[in-house]
């Protein structure tokens, strides 16, 4: 994509300087190749999934085999919540240029809570900085007019559900002359994580194309759903317990994750069948929740348990 020079106070400066510093809106080239990046996923029919993830996510975090997404700089990025998903809540939140994600990108750099000053001492709020969209709110909201990425500066989607099927539309202009890795996280979700690398015109690796970067997430979705499967399996058991005046106590899991895929189903199942299960009016039920690396309690975001009892007396 060119890049326009102007005059501001008597110095020469380029758009992409501007947008760097910025994060600004300007009207995308009609050259620019669009690429989908998918937050989150549809569930399949019968189950209730929120997926963690980022398709294709980029980067081979795990053993599941995924390579990096390389796209062209000048590309757009868009970033699309899937409808498929009733329960999801993410940001796509877009990390300075090289910068790779760590503990406190979900910690200290950005608090799901902070301090809610006109409510009184010792109150919380969320996070306006996460829930908001930012530094500019007016871009972003369709592919003519995108947020434009320079890489100085954190550009972040605001949290959006789901359900609402958005889309936030992000073009990288890097000016850089080798490989440049570009980090994206929710910022609602600990480990929720991504990137795409910025390949100059001059480089020897070729970028993709937007139908190879579908068929990746594609193939990351089915993996996804074998982990969520699989972890589903393994929690939907029951554990019977006989005391001494005769009473069973009954023990099963109430929703369960893997390591992209909340699964938040299993403790509906269970209430709606608990003729599977064997359970007679006498019989005690525990449901006991299962903590998992991206799952607290019921299949909740991680966020959950930092959000509970906030506003509160």
């Amino acid at each position: 994509m060119g890049k326009r020079t102007f005059s501001v106070g008597g110095l020469l400066v380029s758009s992409a300087m501007v947008a760097g510093f910025f994060g600004s809106s300007i009207t995308a080239g009609a050259t620019s190749t669009t690429y989908t990046i998918g937050v989150g996923n549809a569930t399949p029919n019968g189950h209730d999934f929120e997926y963690v993830d980022f398709f294709p996510r980029g980067l081979p975090l795990d053993d599941s085999g995924a390579s990096p997404t390389l796209i062209p700089d000048g590309a757009t990025l868009d970033f699309a919540w899937n409808p498929g998903s009733p329960d999801g809540f993410h940001t796509a939140t877009l990390l300075k240029a090289g910068t790779a994600p760590g503990p406190n990108t979900w910690g200290s750099d950005h608090p799901v809570a902070v301090p809610d000053s006109d409510d009184g001492a010792g109150k919380l709020q969320l996070n306006p900085a996460i829930l908001a969209p930012g530094p500019d709110p007016s871009c972003g909201h369709d592919v003519g007019s995108p947020c434009h990425y320079g890489g100085g500066t954190e550009l972040n989607s605001g949290a959006q559900p789901t359900a609402t099927g958005a889309h936030y539309f992000v073009n990288i202009s890097l000016d850089t002359s080798s490989p440049t890795t570009v980090h994206f996280v929710c910022l609602i979700h600990p480990g929720m994580q991504g990137a795409v690398t910025v390949v100059p015109a001059n480089s020897e690796a070729s970028p993709l194309t937007p139908a190879q970067v579908s068929a990746a997430a594609a193939a990351q979705y089915t993996a996804d759903n074998t982990e969520a499967f699989a972890a589903e399996n393994a929690a939907n058991s029951a554990a019977v317990t006989t005391s001494a005046d005769g009473s069973r106590t009954i023990t099963m899991t109430a929703g369960t994750a893997s390591q992209h895929v909340e699964v938040a189903e299993l403790g509906n199942v269970v209430l709606e069948q608990p003729q599977a299960v064997g359970v007679d009016r006498a019989d005690e039920h525990r449901a006991e929740p299962v903590e998992e690396r991206l799952a607290l309690g019921l299949g909740h975001p991680p966020g959950d348990a930092v959000l509970q009892g906030i506003g509160g007396p």
